[in-house]
This record gives C-alpha cells, structure tokens and sequence, in this order.
C-alpha cells in the first residue's frame, strides 16, 4: 500500500508552492524584503554557554555565522534552511547580485500572487501568522548565557515542495534495533542533487523521527536532529564543514539540557555542560585534550559557586576555589591548593572585594608539607603588612 506520505499525480509542482509560502511570508510576517537582514531568531543558532577561561566574568562563545547574508534571508522566509539558486550575472558584485536576485523574486511573487495566489487557492498548512512580539525582558534572559538555551523549532511546510520516497533504515544505523521502514523527505530547492533538508517520518503515525540540513549551503549535510513523539531530542553540528560533528546538544521540554563540544575541532570533545531546570548547572573541560576533564566548574542561582582543577596535568584535582557574589559579580573568595601532591590543602589563601575586585586578605602555608600551617600572611588592600610564622626552621622567609 503506498504511503499516505507520497505526492499523488494532482500535487502542484513543487516551485510553485514554495513561491507561494515565499511570498505569504514575505508579505504577511517580515514586511518588505531588507536586503542583507540576518535571519530571524528562530533560524539563529542556540545561545552558547559562557567561555571558563575568563578568570572573573562570565562570557559566551561567539556565535558562528555564515557568509550569505541575502540567501540566508529569503530561505528563513520559508524555514529558515532552504536556500535558492543564484539569479547572477557576469561582472556583478556580491550586493548587485543579491540585489538582483532578490528583485527578481520580488516580479516572480507578484505575478503568482496576480494568478491567484497559493495552489487551490488555500495554504496545505492553514494561515501563516506574523511572529509574536518579545518582550525585553525575554530578550535578556535569552541573551544570558547561563540560561539554558530553547530548542530548535521547524516551521510546518505544504507537502508539494517534497519529494517522498520509502526507505529502509539498516539495524543499528540510528541505535535502532530492528531495520526501520520509513518515508524520506528530500528539499532540493535548487535542483542540483544536494537537498537543503532531508526529513524521516514514520509512515504510519506521520510524526517526524529525524532530520538532516545543510545549513550553509554548500551542498554538506551539517546538521543532525533525532525527535521523539514530535519533540527534538538531540542535535549534531559540524561547524567548520570537515563532515564530522563538532557539537551535540540534548533536549527536553524544548530546553537545552546538556552540551558538548569539540572547542579546538581535534576530534576530542573537551568541553561538556549541563543545565537543571532552564539554568546552567555545571560545566567540565578537558583543556589539554588527553581524554581527561581537568577542571569542572559548578553554578548556583545563575552565579559561579566554586571550581576543581588538576593544574598539573597528573590526573588529580589541585586546586579549590570558591566564589562569592558582590553586588550581582561573580569574585573569588578562597582557593585553596596541593602544592605537594598528597591530596590535601597545603595553602590557603582567602579574599576580600574592594571597589569591585577582589583582593587577597589572608593566606595560610604549610610549607613542609607535614600537614600543619607554618606561615600566616596577612594583607590590606592587597598588601602584606603583617607574617605569622610557627616554624623557627623557616625564618626569615
């Protein structure tokens, strides 16, 4: 029995109802065409967490961004992935051809909205509405890096623009267990044998079970998603185009709930985080890229609480520290560290914070190392102005 998936003879050609959901959109959410305009927030990539190499303040990893700015805004028109081909000609600079390309679209949309618009007069997917206003408040906390970021969402597209087929998934090759039979939806706008998105639906219930798209257009699949009763699970991305994914992200109730990175593209994830309720948790980092976390850092009411370090690289923890928030910044207030590799503290030093940074107050030292503190330093203002020492043997110091 064929699938209930596949276009039958009737289906309108798949140009035509692109350009109509094109120009819906075009005319009904975004205004006129900006030339140049970045894609809309729901086609940007996820926010990131914050960069630990920062000693004080939290920063996030800059977003990647692609190069072409004009093919970016018609296909997040659509669905914010699917590209269209080139309307060039010779001797043309980039902004004449997105110029061109773009007014020609724009005489390709009036003259099918003058034949009567959509096919059959009426969208397969119901009324295109203009995208709800946010608030500033929302849009600061979506810009807080220590907020768990949203879920990737995809826009609902008219059957038409896909070419279906039935195919079989092989045992394993998604961890399933056994082969899976189900239908493949190819988008190949321009035609030229590299679909901008490829989606798998189950064909008996229609729900989507995983997708592939070629986010910067260059003919590779880029990026993976896996969904489970219709909401995303998980993604893969290869961010600098090598064919093999660089960054995995976990979702649930459409938030971000875990992150891992490849930071230097070695082929070794070295940075990895994780969120509880909508607010980063914990974040770990293997900083030498030898397979082993090396410094783990945890978070509290969306401030840094402490950290562990193995500054040696022996595979063991050496440094504590933790912090302590004055008025709304993270500063540190004690660090402790094995100076003897015996697992235990052997120098103490402890912070104060004075017009905005933190200075050192106190610090303690067994320097022996016989597990008793044999210098007290005491500072003002991050000076020293008074030591403490217990053992003769290491006077003067």
């Amino acid at each position: 029995m064929p699938s209930r998936f596949l276009p039958t003879p009737s289906a309108a050609p798949a140009w035509s109802v692109a350009l109509w959901v094109l120009a819906l959109c075009l005319g009904g959410c975004s205004g006129p065409i900006v030339r140049g305009a970045d894609p809309p927030v729901s086609a940007r990539r996820p926010s990131t967490p914050p960069d630990p190499s920062a000693d004080e303040e939290a920063t996030a990893p800059t977003e990647r961004t692609t190069g072409s700015p004009g093919r970016l805004l018609v296909y997040s028109a659509i669905t914010g992935h699917i590209p269209v081909a080139d309307q060039t000609g010779p001797g043309m600079t980039d902004s004449q051809r997105e110029s061109s390309r773009a007014a020609q679209l724009e005489a390709e949309i009036e003259e099918e909205l003058k034949r009567g618009g959509g096919p059959g007069g009426a969208p397969e997917t119901g009324v295109i509405e203009a995208p709800s206003q946010t608030g500033d408040a929302d849009l600061d906390r979506r810009a807080n890096p220590m907020i768990a970021p949203d879920a990737p969402t995809e826009r609902e597209l008219p059957d038409a623009i896909f070419r279906d087929s039935e195919v079989t998934i092989a045992a394993g090759a998604w961890g399933n267990n056994p082969e899976r039979r189900v239908v493949k939806r190819d988008l190949d706008v321009d035609e030229d044998g590299k679909p901008e998105q490829v989606r798998y639906v189950d064909p008996t219930t229609g729900e989507l079970i995983r997708e592939e798209n070629d986010s910067d257009y260059d003919g590779q699949i880029d990026v993976w998603r896996t969904y489970e009763s219709g909401e995303i699970r998980t993604q893969a991305e290869d961010s600098n185009g090598d064919g093999a994914a660089d960054v995995w992200e976990s979702f649930e109730r459409g938030r971000m709930v875990e992150r891992t990175v490849d930071r230097d593209t070695d082929g070794v994830q070295d940075a990895f985080y994780r969120y509880e309720g909508d607010v980063l948790a914990e974040e770990r980092h293997d900083s030498d890229s030898d397979g082993r976390v090396d410094r783990v850092v945890t978070y509290r009411d969306l401030h840094r609480a402490s950290s562990e370090e193995d500054r040696s690289g022996d595979g063991k923890v050496d440094t504590w520290t933790t912090y302590q928030v004055v008025d709304g910044q993270d500063h540190v207030a004690r660090i402790e560290r094995d100076q003897h590799g015996s697992g235990q503290a052997s120098l103490v030093e402890t912070y104060e914070v004075h017009d905005g940074k933190a200075l050192l107050a106190r610090r303690e030292e067994d320097v022996n190392g016989d597990g008793e503190i044999d210098v007290v330093s005491i500072y003002e203002n991050g000076r020293l102005v008074q030591r403490q020492i217990s053992d003769p043997d290491l006077a003067p110091l």
